[in-house]
């Protein structure tokens, strides 16, 4: 199972493209993520939106900005290696494109 990540309009749900660019993380790296995020958890409020892996997340237009510095920091915690780099670089760009189209960012457990 996959925690999906979409671009959506904030109002009715409705996505918006994402040139393509798509986010997701399995339920494995999913739970080491938020574990190993455990030990600065205060300094991810929006990140943690993500937590619960079988609730569905939101985060408006109005937080990207924090959501996408949350994701430059929390990347940067870890070593080039990691198996949460890809994860980052992908969730980094959808977020950026969605502040770019005055979007939202959304997430769904598939």
């Amino acid at each position: 199972m996959a925690y999906d990540f979409e671009i959506t309009d904030g109002r009715h749900g409705d996505r918006i493209d994402s040139d393509g660019i798509t986010s997701s993380l399995e339920f494995e790296l999913h739970d080491q993520l938020f574990r190993a995020l455990d030990s600065v958890d205060g300094q991810f409020p929006h990140l943690n939106r993500f937590r619960d892996h079988y609730k569905d997340g939101f985060v408006g237009h109005e937080s990207l900005e924090l959501l996408i510095a949350e994701i430059e920091l929390a990347s940067s915690k870890f070593p080039h290696d990691s198996p949460f780099k890809p994860f980052f670089g992908t969730f980094h760009s959808l977020c950026c494109i969605a502040w770019a189209r005055d979007g939202s960012i959304s997430a769904y457990c598939d």
